[in-house]
Protein backbone atom coordinates (compact mmCIF):
# COMPACT_ATOMS: atom_id res chain seq x y z
CA UNK A 1 0.00 0.00 0.00
CA UNK A 2 1.28 3.45 -0.83
CA UNK A 3 2.09 5.62 2.19
CA UNK A 4 0.39 8.92 2.93
CA UNK A 5 2.23 11.68 1.06
CA UNK A 6 4.66 13.93 2.91
CA UNK A 7 2.66 16.98 1.87
CA UNK A 8 -0.65 17.39 3.61
CA UNK A 9 -3.56 19.75 3.03
CA UNK A 10 -5.35 22.91 1.32
CA UNK A 11 -7.00 26.45 2.75
CA UNK A 12 -10.10 29.00 2.20
CA UNK A 13 -11.81 32.28 1.00
CA UNK A 14 -13.91 33.90 3.66
CA UNK A 15 -14.23 37.52 2.54
CA UNK A 16 -17.55 37.33 0.73
CA UNK A 17 -18.92 34.65 3.06
CA UNK A 18 -18.15 36.60 6.23
CA UNK A 19 -19.21 40.00 4.90
CA UNK A 20 -22.60 38.95 3.53
CA UNK A 21 -25.60 38.59 5.88
CA UNK A 22 -26.38 35.01 6.88
CA UNK A 23 -29.23 33.46 4.88
CA UNK A 24 -32.40 32.22 6.46
CA UNK A 25 -32.12 28.65 7.73
CA UNK A 26 -34.39 27.25 5.01
CA UNK A 27 -32.45 29.05 2.27
CA UNK A 28 -29.16 27.87 3.76
CA UNK A 29 -30.28 24.23 3.73
CA UNK A 30 -31.36 24.49 0.09
CA UNK A 31 -28.04 26.12 -0.80
CA UNK A 32 -26.04 23.46 1.07
CA UNK A 33 -27.89 20.63 -0.67
CA UNK A 34 -27.31 22.31 -4.03
CA UNK A 35 -23.59 22.68 -3.35
CA UNK A 36 -23.23 19.09 -2.17
CA UNK A 37 -25.16 17.76 -5.16
CA UNK A 38 -23.16 19.84 -7.61
CA UNK A 39 -19.73 18.70 -6.45
CA UNK A 40 -20.66 15.05 -5.88
CA UNK A 41 -19.47 12.81 -3.07
CA UNK A 42 -15.86 11.81 -2.46
CA UNK A 43 -16.85 8.40 -1.14
CA UNK A 44 -19.82 6.06 -1.11
CA UNK A 45 -20.88 6.93 2.44
CA UNK A 46 -23.65 4.29 2.75
CA UNK A 47 -21.07 1.59 1.92
CA UNK A 48 -18.43 3.12 4.23
CA UNK A 49 -20.81 3.53 7.16
CA UNK A 50 -22.05 -0.01 6.65
CA UNK A 51 -18.45 -1.27 6.91
CA UNK A 52 -17.22 0.73 9.89
CA UNK A 53 -17.90 -0.41 13.45
CA UNK A 54 -20.62 1.34 15.42
CA UNK A 55 -18.14 2.00 18.24
CA UNK A 56 -15.18 4.40 17.73
CA UNK A 57 -12.10 2.79 16.16
CA UNK A 58 -9.37 1.24 18.28
CA UNK A 59 -6.35 3.55 18.26
CA UNK A 60 -3.30 1.53 17.24
CA UNK A 61 -0.88 3.74 15.26
CA UNK A 62 1.88 1.92 13.45
CA UNK A 63 4.67 4.52 13.80
CA UNK A 64 5.35 4.23 17.57
CA UNK A 65 6.17 0.56 17.16
CA UNK A 66 8.38 1.19 14.11
CA UNK A 67 5.93 -0.41 11.67
CA UNK A 68 5.43 1.83 8.63
CA UNK A 69 3.69 -0.73 6.36
CA UNK A 70 4.71 1.29 3.34
CA UNK A 71 6.58 -1.05 1.05
CA UNK A 72 10.20 -2.23 1.21
CA UNK A 73 11.74 0.76 -0.60
CA UNK A 74 10.14 3.36 1.66
CA UNK A 75 10.83 1.29 4.78
CA UNK A 76 14.47 1.01 3.73
CA UNK A 77 14.79 4.80 3.55
CA UNK A 78 13.12 5.26 6.93
CA UNK A 79 15.32 2.67 8.58
CA UNK A 80 18.65 3.85 7.15
CA UNK A 81 18.56 7.65 6.88
CA UNK A 82 17.60 10.31 9.40
CA UNK A 83 15.41 12.27 6.98
CA UNK A 84 11.73 12.13 7.99
CA UNK A 85 11.79 12.42 11.79
CA UNK A 86 10.85 15.84 13.20
CA UNK A 87 14.49 16.43 14.18
CA UNK A 88 16.12 14.78 11.15
CA UNK A 89 19.61 16.03 10.34
CA UNK A 90 20.15 14.75 6.80
CA UNK A 91 20.52 17.59 4.29
CA UNK A 92 19.92 20.16 7.04
CA UNK A 93 22.59 20.07 9.78
CA UNK A 94 25.11 21.61 9.88
CA UNK A 95 24.03 24.06 7.15
CA UNK A 96 27.52 24.57 5.71
CA UNK A 97 28.03 20.83 5.14
CA UNK A 98 24.38 19.93 4.43
CA UNK A 99 22.93 23.01 2.70
CA UNK A 100 19.95 21.36 0.96
CA UNK A 101 17.36 22.60 3.47
CA UNK A 102 18.78 26.13 3.37
CA UNK A 103 18.68 26.16 -0.43
CA UNK A 104 15.07 24.93 -0.50
CA UNK A 105 13.99 27.57 2.03
CA UNK A 106 15.71 30.31 0.05
CA UNK A 107 13.82 29.26 -3.09
CA UNK A 108 10.48 28.61 -1.35
CA UNK A 109 7.54 31.05 -1.32
CA UNK A 110 7.43 33.57 1.57
CA UNK A 111 7.17 31.77 4.89
CA UNK A 112 7.63 32.22 8.62
CA UNK A 113 10.09 30.54 10.96
CA UNK A 114 8.87 30.28 14.55
CA UNK A 115 9.50 28.41 17.78
CA UNK A 116 6.97 25.78 18.81
CA UNK A 117 7.86 26.67 22.41
CA UNK A 118 6.62 30.25 21.85
CA UNK A 119 3.60 29.63 19.62
CA UNK A 120 0.99 32.15 20.79
CA UNK A 121 1.36 34.63 17.92
CA UNK A 122 1.13 31.83 15.36
CA UNK A 123 -1.83 30.19 17.12
CA UNK A 124 -3.73 33.47 17.20
CA UNK A 125 -3.04 34.05 13.53
CA UNK A 126 -4.17 30.54 12.56
CA UNK A 127 -7.38 30.99 14.53
CA UNK A 128 -8.10 34.30 12.81
CA UNK A 129 -8.95 32.52 9.54
CA UNK A 130 -12.02 30.61 10.74
CA UNK A 131 -14.97 30.43 8.35
CA UNK A 132 -17.76 31.44 10.72
CA UNK A 133 -20.58 30.50 8.37
CA UNK A 134 -20.09 26.86 7.43
CA UNK A 135 -17.22 25.24 9.37
CA UNK A 136 -18.63 22.70 11.86
CA UNK A 137 -18.10 23.84 15.44
CA UNK A 138 -16.23 20.70 16.49
CA UNK A 139 -13.62 21.23 13.74
CA UNK A 140 -12.66 24.75 14.80
CA UNK A 141 -9.30 25.27 16.47
CA UNK A 142 -5.65 24.44 15.87
CA UNK A 143 -4.69 20.77 15.57
CA UNK A 144 -1.34 19.03 16.02
CA UNK A 145 -0.36 15.74 14.40
CA UNK A 146 0.56 12.89 16.73
CA UNK A 147 2.02 9.45 15.86
CA UNK A 148 2.63 10.41 12.21
CA UNK A 149 5.79 9.81 10.20
CA UNK A 150 5.76 13.04 8.17
CA UNK A 151 7.14 16.44 9.29
CA UNK A 152 3.85 18.37 9.52
CA UNK A 153 2.96 19.61 13.00
CA UNK A 154 0.24 22.29 13.32
CA UNK A 155 -2.73 22.83 11.02
CA UNK A 156 -6.26 24.15 10.89
CA UNK A 157 -9.34 22.87 9.09
CA UNK A 158 -11.54 25.86 9.90
CA UNK A 159 -9.59 28.06 7.47
CA UNK A 160 -10.61 25.95 4.48
CA UNK A 161 -13.16 27.07 1.91
CA UNK A 162 -16.27 25.53 3.49
CA UNK A 163 -18.77 25.43 0.64
CA UNK A 164 -21.31 23.90 3.01
CA UNK A 165 -21.15 22.30 6.48
CA UNK A 166 -20.29 19.04 4.73
CA UNK A 167 -17.78 20.06 2.02
CA UNK A 168 -14.56 22.07 1.99
CA UNK A 169 -11.41 22.61 -0.04
CA UNK A 170 -8.09 23.35 1.61
CA UNK A 171 -5.39 24.73 -0.65
CA UNK A 172 -1.81 23.56 -1.06
CA UNK A 173 0.25 23.91 2.02
CA UNK A 174 -0.93 27.21 3.57
CA UNK A 175 -1.65 27.34 7.32
CA UNK A 176 0.13 24.04 7.96
CA UNK A 177 3.45 24.08 9.85
CA UNK A 178 6.27 21.58 9.51
CA UNK A 179 9.55 20.81 11.23
CA UNK A 180 12.52 22.89 10.08
CA UNK A 181 14.23 19.98 8.31
CA UNK A 182 14.95 19.26 4.66
CA UNK A 183 11.65 17.37 4.20
CA UNK A 184 9.82 20.08 6.14
CA UNK A 185 11.32 22.77 3.91
CA UNK A 186 10.29 20.81 0.81
CA UNK A 187 6.72 20.89 2.03
CA UNK A 188 6.73 24.68 1.67
CA UNK A 189 6.38 24.07 -2.07
CA UNK A 190 4.06 21.07 -1.84
CA UNK A 191 1.25 21.19 -4.46
CA UNK A 192 -1.05 18.77 -2.62
CA UNK A 193 -4.41 20.29 -1.73
CA UNK A 194 -7.19 18.31 -0.14
CA UNK A 195 -10.94 18.01 -0.55
CA UNK A 196 -12.81 17.41 2.70
CA UNK A 197 -16.20 15.80 3.12
CA UNK A 198 -18.22 15.14 6.29
CA UNK A 199 -20.32 11.96 6.48
CA UNK A 200 -24.11 12.18 6.78
CA UNK A 201 -23.93 11.17 10.46
CA UNK A 202 -21.15 13.80 11.02
CA UNK A 203 -18.91 11.29 12.79
CA UNK A 204 -16.58 10.55 9.87
CA UNK A 205 -14.57 12.61 7.38
CA UNK A 206 -12.96 11.92 4.02
CA UNK A 207 -9.73 13.60 2.91
CA UNK A 208 -9.11 13.33 -0.84
CA UNK A 209 -5.74 14.68 -1.96
CA UNK A 210 -5.73 16.64 -5.20
CA UNK A 211 -2.23 15.67 -6.41
CA UNK A 212 -2.66 11.94 -5.89
CA UNK A 213 -5.27 9.23 -5.60
CA UNK A 214 -4.82 9.01 -1.84
CA UNK A 215 -8.01 8.94 0.23
CA UNK A 216 -7.93 9.01 4.02
CA UNK A 217 -10.85 8.47 6.39
CA UNK A 218 -11.05 10.30 9.70
CA UNK A 219 -13.18 9.59 12.75
CA UNK A 220 -14.19 12.72 14.70
CA UNK A 221 -14.27 11.94 18.42
CA UNK A 222 -17.74 12.63 19.83
CA UNK A 223 -18.83 13.68 23.34
CA UNK A 224 -19.15 10.53 25.41
CA UNK A 225 -16.78 8.47 23.22
CA UNK A 226 -14.16 6.29 24.88
CA UNK A 227 -11.11 5.66 22.68
CA UNK A 228 -9.08 2.58 23.61
CA UNK A 229 -5.84 0.99 22.47
CA UNK A 230 -5.51 -2.73 21.55
CA UNK A 231 -4.89 -3.58 25.23
CA UNK A 232 -8.24 -1.97 26.08
CA UNK A 233 -6.57 0.93 27.91
CA UNK A 234 -8.51 4.19 27.78
CA UNK A 235 -6.70 6.96 25.89
CA UNK A 236 -6.94 10.70 26.45
CA UNK A 237 -8.83 11.75 23.32
CA UNK A 238 -11.20 14.70 23.55
CA UNK A 239 -14.29 15.60 21.46
CA UNK A 240 -13.20 17.17 18.20
CA UNK A 241 -9.94 15.20 18.00
CA UNK A 242 -9.65 13.18 14.77
CA UNK A 243 -8.31 9.66 14.19
CA UNK A 244 -6.99 9.57 10.62
CA UNK A 245 -6.67 6.26 8.78
CA UNK A 246 -5.64 4.92 5.39
CA UNK A 247 -6.97 1.52 4.36
CA UNK A 248 -5.52 -1.09 2.01
CA UNK A 249 -8.68 -0.63 -0.05
CA UNK A 250 -9.02 3.15 0.17
CA UNK A 251 -12.81 3.29 0.52
CA UNK A 252 -13.34 0.08 2.48
CA UNK A 253 -12.81 0.49 6.24
CA UNK A 254 -13.30 -3.26 6.60
CA UNK A 255 -9.88 -3.71 4.92
CA UNK A 256 -6.50 -3.54 6.67
CA UNK A 257 -5.36 -0.25 8.16
CA UNK A 258 -2.09 0.84 6.51
CA UNK A 259 -1.74 4.18 8.31
CA UNK A 260 -3.20 5.57 11.51
CA UNK A 261 -2.36 8.79 13.34
CA UNK A 262 -4.32 11.47 15.15
CA UNK A 263 -5.02 15.17 14.97
CA UNK A 264 -5.26 16.52 18.53
CA UNK A 265 -6.86 19.90 19.13
CA UNK A 266 -4.29 22.04 20.95
CA UNK A 267 -5.89 25.50 20.98
CA UNK A 268 -9.19 27.29 20.42
CA UNK A 269 -10.55 30.80 20.89
CA UNK A 270 -12.57 31.64 23.97
CA UNK A 271 -15.76 33.70 23.98
CA UNK A 272 -13.73 36.87 24.48
CA UNK A 273 -11.21 36.05 21.75
CA UNK A 274 -8.62 34.77 24.21
CA UNK A 275 -6.41 31.78 23.44
CA UNK A 276 -7.59 28.60 25.16
CA UNK A 277 -4.99 25.82 25.36
CA UNK A 278 -6.00 22.20 25.80
CA UNK A 279 -4.38 19.22 27.53
CA UNK A 280 -3.05 18.18 24.12
CA UNK A 281 -1.17 21.50 23.98
CA UNK A 282 0.70 20.56 27.17
CA UNK A 283 1.66 17.20 25.65
CA UNK A 284 2.84 18.97 22.49
CA UNK A 285 5.08 21.22 24.59
CA UNK A 286 6.43 18.14 26.42
CA UNK A 287 7.23 16.55 23.06
CA UNK A 288 8.96 19.73 21.87
CA UNK A 289 11.15 19.73 25.01
CA UNK A 290 11.77 15.97 25.01
CA UNK A 291 15.25 14.55 24.32
CA UNK A 292 15.83 12.68 21.09
CA UNK A 293 15.11 8.97 20.86
CA UNK A 294 17.94 6.52 20.23
CA UNK A 295 20.52 8.70 18.52
CA UNK A 296 22.31 7.53 15.38
CA UNK A 297 26.04 7.17 15.93
CA UNK A 298 26.95 9.67 13.22
CA UNK A 299 23.77 11.70 13.43
CA UNK A 300 22.66 10.91 9.88
CA UNK A 301 22.21 7.16 9.37
CA UNK A 302 20.07 4.75 11.39
CA UNK A 303 21.95 1.54 10.71
CA UNK A 304 21.70 0.36 14.33
CA UNK A 305 18.17 1.67 15.08
CA UNK A 306 15.12 -0.50 14.43
CA UNK A 307 11.61 -1.34 15.60
CA UNK A 308 10.35 0.64 18.58
CA UNK A 309 13.63 2.56 18.81
CA UNK A 310 13.01 3.88 15.31
CA UNK A 311 9.38 4.66 16.13
CA UNK A 312 10.46 6.54 19.26
CA UNK A 313 12.44 8.97 17.14
CA UNK A 314 9.17 10.31 15.72
CA UNK A 315 7.71 11.33 19.10
CA UNK A 316 9.97 14.31 20.05
CA UNK A 317 8.79 17.36 18.11
CA UNK A 318 11.14 19.85 16.50
CA UNK A 319 10.83 23.21 18.29
CA UNK A 320 11.94 24.95 15.09
CA UNK A 321 8.99 25.22 12.69
CA UNK A 322 8.20 26.63 9.24
CA UNK A 323 4.81 27.83 8.03
CA UNK A 324 3.21 29.61 5.09
CA UNK A 325 0.27 31.80 6.04
CA UNK A 326 -2.40 32.58 3.51
CA UNK A 327 -3.75 36.00 2.75
CA UNK A 328 -7.01 36.28 4.76
CA UNK A 329 -8.57 38.19 1.84
CA UNK A 330 -7.83 35.39 -0.64
CA UNK A 331 -9.04 31.86 -1.06
CA UNK A 332 -7.27 29.13 0.86
CA UNK A 333 -5.49 28.15 -2.33
CA UNK A 334 -3.58 31.44 -2.29
CA UNK A 335 -0.99 31.66 0.54
CA UNK A 336 0.15 35.08 1.72
CA UNK A 337 2.69 36.67 -0.63
CA UNK A 338 4.20 39.30 1.67
CA UNK A 339 7.76 39.50 2.90
CA UNK A 340 9.15 36.67 4.96
CA UNK A 341 8.37 37.32 8.61
CA UNK A 342 10.97 37.33 11.32
CA UNK A 343 11.21 34.51 13.80
CA UNK A 344 8.43 34.81 16.40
Amino acid sequence: AAPAPCGWLHPGAMGALCSSPPPKQEEALVEEDAVDSAVGSLVDWPAVLDAVPIAPPVYDPLVPRGDFDSGPAFAAVLSTMSCLEPRARCCAQPPLLCPCAAIVKAAAPPHTAFSLLEPDAVLHRLLSYEDARHCPEDLRGVYAWRDAWFPQTLLTLSDADWHSPKRASKGPWANVSSADTCCGACNLTNPNGVEIEISPDRRWMAFKFTASDLLQIGYVVQPGDTIRDPRNAVLDFQPGDIIVMTYADATTPASAVTFQASLRKVATLGAGGELVRTAAFSRLMDDARAPDGTAPCCGYFLCHVSGKELGARFRPQNPEQLIRFRDPRASSAEPVQGEQMARA
